[in-house]
């Protein structure tokens, strides 16, 4: 199955294979710097909220009750 006929099935009905080619040639240019700053800018933020915090070992006090 080619790209056209799996384009029309997802409902691109006015798609050409001018289109793809056009597509697919874009992607071999290299990025400006512009073009990095804008993907820079409009990049999602990594959250740093995710990191897991250390474990903390537990007392012997502690360890005692919870074998309990």
């Amino acid at each position: 199955m080619d790209i056209i006929s799996l384009a029309r099935q997802a409902g691109f009905d006015e798609l050409v294979s001018e289109d793809i080619a056009d597509v697919l040639a874009s992607h071999t240019e290299e990025l400006t710097n512009e073009d990095l700053q804008q993907l820079t800018v409009h990049s999602p933020v990594e959250d740093d909220d995710d990191e897991e915090e250390p474990q903390r070992a537990l007392t012997e006090e502690e360890a005692a009750a919870e074998s309990q």
